[in-house]
């Protein structure tokens, strides 16, 4: 799991390009998954996601940690300021 505070990042860069342009997630071929739910559906009926995004305050969450137990080091982790 890797953890990201800096909006410099170019990893956090590269999701925020995708979070914000349905344009970027069209040429990319990427989706945006928002909610544990969501992302349970998606496990459940496709397989694990690529790369799982959580916040730090999410990791509060026991949903969100049952998530991350199954990402593995795919996961990435954003300060609650970056996540917003």
């Amino acid at each position: 799991m890797k953890v990201i505070t800096s909006a410099d990042n170019p990893r956090f860069r590269k999701l925020l390009k995708l979070v914000q342009s349905s344009r970027e997630r069209k040429h990319s071929g990427l989706s945006r998954l928002d909610g544990v739910h969501l992302v349970e559906a998606y496990q459940h009926h496709v397989g694990p996601p690529d790369e799982l995004v959580v916040s730090r305050g999410g990791l509060d969450n026991p949903e969100v940690r049952a998530l991350l137990a199954g990402a593995g080091d795919e996961a990435l982790v954003l300060g609650d300021a970056l996540f917003r």
